[in-house]
């Protein structure tokens, strides 16, 4: 039992690790990622509906894509070019908060980490690492 409470005296004054919160910087990056991510695919989904319909039916296959949009609208209808809008939407609304607000945080802390090892001007000598990374 000593031993147990030993351990956990020790334990107790180790530094703790500190979660990262995200400032209202990383936050609007995030929104602007999803947003943007979100409106540049949504934009495209015709096209990759398009391309989706030739891959698969081998009737499209050797039409123009001026053609084949043509032939589907008649078809099916125009709202069939919007097909898989929402989930669409979505992933790609939250692949865009996710990556760029986490791009964001992750600079800051990777700034912060060499600064807490004493490297000095790390901001200015490692920036072009802390992007790339």
């Amino acid at each position: 039992a000593a031993a147990v409470r030993g351990a956990s005296a020790a334990a107790a004054l180790r530094p703790r690790r500190r979660t990262p919160t995200p400032s209202p910087y990383e936050l609007r990056c995030a929104a602007a990622g999803a947003v943007s991510t979100c409106a540049s695919h949504t934009l495209t989904l015709p096209l990759d509906v398009l391309k989706t319909k030739i891959q698969s039916d081998a009737a499209l296959a050797g039409l123009t894509l001026v053609a084949v949009a043509k032939k589907v609208v008649r078809t099916q209808g125009p709202l069939s070019l919007l097909a898989g809008f929402t989930p669409n939407a979505a992933g790609y609304f939250m692949q865009g908060a996710i990556k760029f607000g986490l791009y964001e945080l992750h600079k800051r802390c990777a700034f912060e980490w060499l600064e807490r090892r004493g490297v000095a001007d790390a901001r200015r000598k490692y920036r072009v690492a802390v992007w790339v990374a």
